[in-house]
């Protein structure tokens, strides 16, 4: 009869302290899961303050692109058509340089076959470079007095056909 007692008893101990193990997981379980909520809680009203600052700056950026986009319209192709022009007479001053420094040679050859050449060739050459430079950016010049929108344009779909 006492190995029976001590059996129960021992028992019952076992199992008071299993029901304390259990609540004591229920009451960690119940503590960790407020303090999940708590954190989620917080990182909700955190991410609340951002998105409303970063609503307010991208609204605050939409108005400033409206009001200068016109004035960086104008600089944008002022700046082209300015860069293109300068090119462009850059291409004529080199078909003036060359056919000058040609008719030089040929000049100061007097009949020699070894300085004529070269003077022709200075003159061709150069003449090819210079038109080559006058009528690649004559054109962006052109088309940008007669048509900047359309300069515009194109210049945004080259530039998005050269990031793809």
């Amino acid at each position: 009869m006492k190995y029976i007692l001590a059996v129960i008893l021992s028992l019952s101990i076992l199992s008071v302290a299993h029901a304390q193990s259990q609540i004591s997981n229920v009451a960690t379980n119940t503590n960790v899961q407020q303090a999940i909520v708590s954190i989620l809680m917080g990182a909700k009203d955190v991410g609340g303050d951002i998105y409303n600052s970063s609503k307010d700056v991208i609204g605050q950026s939409v108005e400033f692109v409206k009001t200068q986009a016109p004035d960086l319209v104008k600089e944008f192709l002022r700046w082209k058509f300015t860069q293109a022009l300068l090119v462009s007479l850059f291409g004529l001053s080199i078909i003036g340089v060359a056919l000058f420094i040609g008719r030089w040679f040929i000049k100061t050859a007097d009949g020699d076959a070894d300085v004529e050449v070269p003077g022709y060739l200075i003159g061709v050459f150069g003449t090819l470079i210079g038109s080559a430079l006058f009528i690649f950016w004559i054109m962006d010049v052109v088309q940008i007095a007669v048509a900047p929108r359309i300069y515009l344009l194109e210049y945004v779909v080259k530039i998005v056909q050269s990031h793809h």
